[in-house]
């Protein structure tokens, strides 16, 4: 399941994990509340949509994987 080369056909895919990505950025800088996140969010939406169920699986894990990074930058922080 960890080979992202099978989805790279799919443009949705990408558009979605770099949606994703960003996401979490914000997340990061405490900001997961604000309006620019709650517009990633609506932008996520069609793309989601547009994906089949592996891929939707894949990013399943990436974001899983992302917030465990974030939780972790967290709490080694001062």
């Amino acid at each position: 399941m960890d080979n992202d080369h099978e989805f790279e056909d799919n443009p949705a895919y990408h558009l979605y994990e770099a949606l994703l990505r960003q996401l979490h950025e914000l997340d990061l800088a405490d900001k997961s509340e604000s309006e620019e996140a709650d517009a990633l969010r609506d932008r996520m939406d069609a793309p989601w949509y547009a994906l089949s169920v592996p891929e939707q699986d894949r990013l399943g894990v990436i974001s899983v994987r992302l917030h465990q990074e974030a939780e972790a930058k967290k709490r080694s922080e001062p």
